[in-house]
């Protein structure tokens, strides 16, 4: 089961009775872990971008330092360079994107949600569904037409 998942089961499968203290902290953790995995994505594409740099550097450097008698060999060190280039300009846009993405993410007081929690009466009407999905009966389309029954043009 993934982690996300799992998160979602034991919100569920809390005691709502006493309240959704443990959803809540479920809740208030998945948040936790999201912005955890989005910085270590985002520094991850910055040590890509720092090697980038290093790599368009060191190709500018291969390119300036040919004879430009040798054309053929100039050529391919230059488009080496522009690809370089190129590299580093994808990471840039990519660390952009991913901070404009954080940035746009709504930011969760986990105090207020906390209080919010505890002020929610005992008696709460919140509660997990009766029945699991995996055990609700097949959804029929029409009478007599039952959803797990395949036509005959599917069956092997």
């Amino acid at each position: 089961m993934t982690t996300w998942a799992a998160l979602a089961q034991t919100a569920w499968n809390a005691d709502f009775g006493g309240g959704v203290g443990p959803a809540v902290e479920a809740a208030i953790f998945a948040s936790d872990q999201v912005e955890r995995s989005q910085r270590d994505i985002i520094a991850a594409v910055e040590r890509d971008l720092e090697g980038a740099r290093r790599e368009a550097l060191l190709a500018s450097r291969r390119y300036e330092l040919v004879d430009p008698a040798k054309r053929h060999l100039a050529r391919e060190l230059e488009a080496r360079w522009n690809d370089a280039l190129e590299r580093v300009g994808v990471l840039e846009r990519k660390i952009k994107e991913l901070t404009g993405l954080s940035a746009a993410r709504p930011v969760i007081d986990h105090g207020r949600l906390l209080q919010l929690a505890q002020d929610m009466p005992a008696d709460s009407d919140v509660k997990p569904a009766g029945i699991p999905i995996n055990y609700r009966p097949p959804f029929r389309f029409e009478a007599g037409h039952d959803s797990d029954q395949l036509s005959a043009s599917f069956r092997l």
